[in-house]
């Protein structure tokens, strides 16, 4: 039985005033569909393809061709909160084409909401939590026709009534194979801040604990993969597929010491060399781990530091002080491990002054690059929930949207004082102003290592003085 898994574009992609789409800075396969479609194919199972659109740059109507003369059984598509009108005119395209095909949404937006996505959209069912059995076993009985509707972690819409099923947590998750990374187009993967091209993003857990205000992530429970576990895949991807760079993209990959040395440990004992970063907590590190990982590979870190004043770090619930913050990228500094900080503006009740304060946080750890956001207060984000309790929104915008999909939609905002426009014009400003300086551009072609290397940034420089000049569309 043919199995179809698709990851739609992001055409109408919402951020708000954020001048960068996410293929501005990278571009990687989606790891969710390729561990679906690794468990589908064992013991060749089921004939498998996966559809990448925002990777391989595929229309609509090119997607219904591949429906039309492929002709599976199932349909599995993935959905984000920012891409809820492509989820829709997608699925809406695949039903015009097929009334018999089964089609099954996953993803954050439909841990969410749920009933809403199987009230608008022609699907026949939903899968929340972890969707790799869920969506096995509703192939296993579709093929075998037979009813689907009491597998675990399945939704669906029964004549205008919805039932959900509990949500399958696979654990531990040592037991899945590996993501079918060979089913995707791994040369069309790039990273604006990765060395080489042969890249890929790899999880070694699953799920978050930590209290974030602003994080919409529904996957709260904390799953953690073994470090053999964890090495014997790279080396997978080292010996079948050419990888050379590794980008761990957990929630929360530093969760601890112990754990960060037993994978460091267990990298440098690989017959071979490999590049790789992650994303770091910095409340959990110190020079020493820091050192440690350098000499496993590790050439940069992601850093969410988020703000320059200690009150809406507090907002936030990081847990952090600056002058932690500080001395972690003095320590990066002085051993020379490439940094990634994000930072975000227009927290709720944040003022211009303390805006201000951030930028120039954000200037004096100079870090190696850096990530200017607008908070968009995401459903299912303490801040969000404050803001629809407080009466600072007098209607469940998120909701509605849900319910509603429209194009032409603008996320909602939770800073009062500061106009959109005015966020934009500081957003577009930090971004000029930090990579263009003279100091800046010196350090960066001193560390060109290629004609790749130096490609990349004269790419990534003409996106961003091209995206900066969009200020003027802002209402």
């Amino acid at each position: 039985m043919k199995v179809l898994l698709i990851n739609p574009r992001a055409d109408h992609e919402m951020k708000g005033p954020h001048p960068l789409k996410v293929e501005d800075m990278g571009i990687f396969p989606h790891l969710g569909l390729m561990y679906i479609a690794s468990i589908l194919r064992e013991k060749n199972e089921f004939d498998v393809k996966l559809v990448d659109m925002t990777l391989e740059g595929l229309s609509i109507p090119y997607l219904v061709r591949i429906l039309a003369d492929w002709k599976p059984s199932v349909v599995g598509i993935t959905s984000y909160t920012d891409c809820l009108y492509d989820l829709k005119l997608t699925i809406e395209a695949l039903r015009k084409e097929s009334e018999s095909v089964i089609i099954c949404a996953g993803g954050p937006h439909v841990e969410i909401y749920p009933k809403d996505i199987l009230r608008i959209l022609p699907i026949d069912c939903i899968i929340r939590g972890d969707g790799e059995y869920s969506f096995r076993e509703l192939c296993r009985q579709v093929k075998n026709k037979k009813s689907w509707k009491n597998i675990k972690g399945i939704g669906y819409n029964d004549r205008g009534k919805v039932y959900l099923n509990d949500p399958w947590q696979i654990e531990p998750i040592d037991v899945l194979p590996f993501p079918a990374r060979e089913l995707s187009s791994m040369d069309r993967v790039k990273s604006t801040v990765a060395k080489g091209k042969a890249i890929t993003s790899i999880c070694s857990s699953r799920g978050c604990p930590l209290p974030c205000t602003f994080c919409n992530s529904p996957y709260k429970k904390y799953r953690l993969r073994s470090a053999e576990n964890v090495v014997t895949e790279i080396a997978d991807c080292y010996e079948k597929l050419g990888i050379r760079e590794f980008f761990f993209f957990d929630d929360l990959f530093n969760i601890s010491k112990k754990r960060m040395i037993e994978i460091c440990d267990a990298i440098k004992k690989l017959p071979f060399k490999i590049k790789w970063s992650f994303r770091g907590r910095i409340n959990n590190l110190d020079e020493p781990i820091i050192r440690r990982c350098q000499d496993a590979g590790c050439n940069r870190i992601h850093f969410g530091v988020e703000a320059g004043t200690e009150r809406i770090l507090n907002i936030y619930k990081k847990g952090l002080k600056l002058d932690r913050i500080r001395n972690i990228f003095k320590i990066c500094h002085k051993i020379e491990m490439e940094t990634v900080g994000n930072f975000m503006i227009g927290g709720p009740s944040e003022t211009r002054e303390e805006i201000n304060q951030t930028l120039r946080f954000a200037f004096e750890l100079s870090p190696t690059f850096v990530e200017f956001h607008v908070l968009v207060p995401y459903p299912y984000t303490q801040i969000y929930q404050k803001m629809l309790a407080s009466g600072q929104l007098e209607t469940d915008v998120w909701e509605n949207y849900s319910k509603n999909p429209k194009s032409d939609f603008n996320p909602p905002l939770c800073n009062t004082e500061i106009s959109s426009k005015e966020l934009y014009e500081i957003l577009n400003d930090a971004y000029r102003k930090f990579y263009f300086r003279p100091s800046y551009i010196w350090k960066q072609m001193k560390r060109i290592e290629s004609l790749n290397d130096l490609g990349k940034k004269i790419l990534g420089a003409f996106r961003l003085i091209l995206v900066t000049r969009a200020v003027d569309k802002i209402p």
